[in-house]
């Protein structure tokens, strides 16, 4: 088993962490860097492919945790994207702002000659955020549902509420080893 921490670490935008069982790989969160040109060019690739990824669990909807579903989605991934309902209600409306501000950007990256010419071209459009909800698949709070959702694979996912923003989960979860069951607490943001 291995967790690769592909954004949020070192930094605290682009949450990414890509959780492989050997029979499942669980992407935790999809999130858009910010801040920086650099942050930018980082958006514009993935350090694995998106094709790879058996699924998606979601901590919340901010940007910087759900972003770039729709570039990854773009790119190949066919999976469930595993969130609350008050999750993809604000994910549906961040991500076609994001997408928005991202042909914004682009056209005027282009009107000023800014870049190289591949920074000129949105990498995601409003077009792109309606698949990527065709994908999600609505889990409830540990509270609301006594019981773990079985992701396949050896996997379940038991979701408690963060107290971040509506629909913020703690996602936990556990897989079967030889040794026996083995825990996963991702906390994504915490509070207020």
């Amino acid at each position: 088993m291995r967790l690769i921490h592909y954004g949020a670490a070192g930094g605290v935008t682009g949450s990414k962490h890509l959780l492989d069982t050997g029979k499942i790989r669980i992407l935790l969160d999809c999130g858009i860097f910010q801040g920086s040109a650099e942050a930018e060019a980082k958006n514009r690739a993935f350090p694995f492919d998106p094709a790879s990824v058996d699924a998606v669990v979601l901590s919340h909807a901010h940007a910087d945790h759900a972003g770039m579903l729709p570039l990854l989605v773009k790119r190949g991934f066919t999976g469930p994207i595993y969130a609350t309902a008050a999750t993809r209600e604000i994910a549906a409306h961040i991500m076609r702002d994001s997408a928005n501000i991202e042909v914004h950007e682009a056209a005027a990256r282009k009107r000023d000659r800014i870049g190289p010419p591949d920074s000129w071209i949105p990498i995601i459009t409003v077009k792109d955020v309606e698949p990527v909800l065709q994908q999600f698949v609505e889990v409830s709070y540990a509270r609301d549902r006594d019981g773990w959702h079985d992701l396949g694979k050896g996997v379940r996912l038991k979701c408690y509420d963060a107290g971040h923003i509506l629909g913020s989960v703690i996602p936990v979860l556990e897989m079967q080893t030889p040794n026996g069951p083995y825990r996963l607490a991702y906390s994504g943001d915490l509070g207020a």
